[in-house]
């Protein structure tokens, strides 16, 4: 509790493998789930998030519940999706992020704050490019719901996403939609 922390964990080659800087979104925790790939020493770098602080802290070792498990295959896959979106790969990044979607609206429910959101949005993103546009609009407003009762309208997240539905409508030439967002 003395500052926020910030962990990573390096493979036994030094690689970093994982990293976290706050497992819910609040306090100073800091929280990595990751399935070790490889035998050996393991080692966690604990440091401050912020330049400058310092503190006591304790470090907790634990296996990890089915459900967190779930959790972070869920999170690995909407980053393998978004790898695959940002290659152009559109098609084999739709099943991952769909799946990723699935497990977080399972595990956290429809509504969930960030992870439900962020995979609706993604996507919803994914659908546009494919000019899957009826689909996308589906899950972007959807997306766009849970943000503006989390934070209200004058919120940059529900600006972001008010900007993301806006440029759906404009790239299916309904301008005087996208206008207002």
């Amino acid at each position: 509790d003395d500052f926020d922390a910030y962990l990573i964990l390096l493979s036994p080659t030094e690689e970093p493998i994982a990293e976290d800087d706050d497992d819910d979104g609040s306090g100073t925790n800091a929280r990595i789930v990751a399935t070790l790939p490889i035998t050996g020493t393991y080692t966690i770098v604990a440091n401050s998030y912020q330049t400058g602080e310092i503190g006591d802290y304790q470090l907790t070792w634990r296996g990890t519940t089915v459900a967190e498990q779930e959790l972070a295959l869920a999170t690995q896959l909407n980053q393998q999706a978004s790898a695959l979106y940002q290659a152009g790969r559109y098609a084999e990044a739709e099943p991952l992020y769909q799946r990723a979607l699935k497990i977080y609206e399972a595990k956290l429910g429809q509504e969930h704050l960030f992870y439900t959101a962020q995979n609706l949005d993604d996507l919803a993103g994914v659908y546009e490019t494919m000019g899957r546009y009826a689909e996308a609009e589906v899950l972007q407003q959807r997306s766009l719901a849970i943000i503006e009762v989390q934070f209200g309208p004058q919120h940059p997240l529900t600006a972001l996403n008010l900007n993301n539905l806006a440029e759906l409508y404009h790239a299916m030439g309904r301008y005087a939609e996208a206008e207002p967002l």
